[in-house]
């Protein structure tokens, strides 16, 4: 049996409640209901609380279903403000995740960790990308932490914290605005598999962007030297400096 939620931010939540076909007694007496859907629960649903037996009815599951969805309203809008107004590349959609991956431009991810609990405390996250350019972001964290405002929406707080607007999602065709830093050499920002640029040249007077496969396949067609197998050196497609590939990562030989 299932029992369908609209909450009142128009999210669908469902709670499917088992039952036993070979007994008199339903099963979800003797075992507890599964939540599916859009619905985050930091802890399991307290089923305990209600007496297990024939005396558990479905008004107690339904009541209780019904007061974790209402308790995690804060936390659906701030992932729904997170997920419209900035370009999630991992995790966007999912309300059953607190966790999400939005793209920074120039190669760079935040990874960032929301806490259904401390909404208006800075959530747990981490920055991924070429070296030469985290180190910037991850200074700008720690310098502008005073500028994390509770009142204020998940975006607005990241882009205080960062010092920089955050690229988003044309919400029409899925495509990526002028903000974000498109492949140098497929002129895309997602191929066809769905990955992002996740290579950088830190050439100052470059930094253009590039997809691992792309890249490669560049520097193959182009006599890259290849000392061992996990190793290409060879010109930028850009500003021709010297770039290599190794094991995912790209690196600049000044």
């Amino acid at each position: 049996m299932e029992f369908e939620l609209l909450d009142a931010g128009q999210r669908t939540h469902v709670l499917r409640v088992p039952l036993s076909s070979s007994s008199s007694l339903p099963s979800y007496s003797q075992s507890p209901p599964l939540a599916l859907a859009d619905a985050h629960f930091d802890a399991p649903l307290p089923w305990a609380q209600f007496v297990v037996g024939p005396r558990v009815s479905l008004v107690d599951l339904t009541r209780e279903f019904t007061h974790r969805v209402q308790r995690l309203q804060p936390f659906w809008n701030a992932l729904d403000n997170l997920d419209l107004n900035a370009f999630v590349v991992d995790g966007a959609a999912s309300r059953s995740l607190a966790k999400r991956k939005v793209a920074l431009g120039k190669s760079c991810f935040l990874h960032v960790e929301l806490d259904p609990a401390h909404l208006d405390w800075i959530p747990k996250y981490r920055i991924s990308g070429p070296e030469h350019l985290v180190a910037n972001l991850e200074a700008n964290l720690v310098s502008n932490r005073s500028q994390w405002n509770p009142a204020s929406s998940v975006c607005s707080n990241i882009e205080a914290l960062l010092g920089l607007s955050l690229p988003s999602k044309n919400l029409e065709d899925g495509t990526a605005d002028a903000n974000l830093d498109f492949c140098g050499i497929c002129m895309s920002y997602m191929n066809d598999s769905g990955l992002t640029p996740d290579q950088s040249c830190s050439n100052a007077s470059c930094l253009d962007s590039f997809h691992h496969v792309w890249l490669k396949e560049w520097l193959e067609g182009n006599q890259a030297q290849d000392t061992r197998t996990d190793y290409l050196q060879g010109p930028c497609p850009y500003c021709s400096q010297d770039i290599s590939l190794v094991d995912q990562k790209v690196n600049i030989r000044e």
